[in-house]
């Protein structure tokens, strides 16, 4: 073979691998917005990014996985009984060009840290639903 001939092949290979990349991350995406129990959710970073994903509930935590990746494992997870919603607010004009159109910016807070997540206000109620239907840790606390 010439040089020409394997230049070629490798950059067939090359473009079928990115292909295959595009199209498994597609198919991640699309099973994750068409799942039950989900929800579009952005969270802040610590780096001060906003990062597009996805929220997923599950028997007593809630996870959080990024939209465009391969990996099936989640990013973040809040166990149900140590979740604290401090709020919600209407996201300022900066955060309005990261986060979804009609999005909500919510304070949740997890083990003593605070998460910033970008979700529609439907989602936040259903949120707050879930988390006050679930354990509560203040059982035996009487205040």
């Amino acid at each position: 073979m010439n040089a020409g001939v394997v230049a070629v092949i490798a950059l067939a290979v090359i473009v079928l691998a990115c292909f295959g990349l595009v199209a498994a991350g597609l198919l991640r995406r699309h099973q994750l917005r068409s799942a039950y129990g989900t929800f579009d959710a952005s969270l802040r970073r610590p780096s001060g990014r906003w990062q597009l994903g996805v929220c997923r509930y599950q028997d007593n935590s809630l996870q959080w996985l990024r939209m465009f990746s391969v990996s099936p494992a989640a990013v973040e997870e809040f166990c149900r009984p140590r979740i604290d919603l401090l709020g919600w607010r209407e996201p300022t004009e900066t955060e309005r060009r990261s986060v979804q159109p009609g999005a909500v910016i919510g304070t949740v807070e997890h083990d003593g840290d605070q998460t910033m997540i970008a979700l529609s206000r439907d989602a936040w109620a259903g949120l707050s639903s879930w988390v006050e239907a679930g354990p509560s840790r203040r059982v035996g606390k009487w205040h």
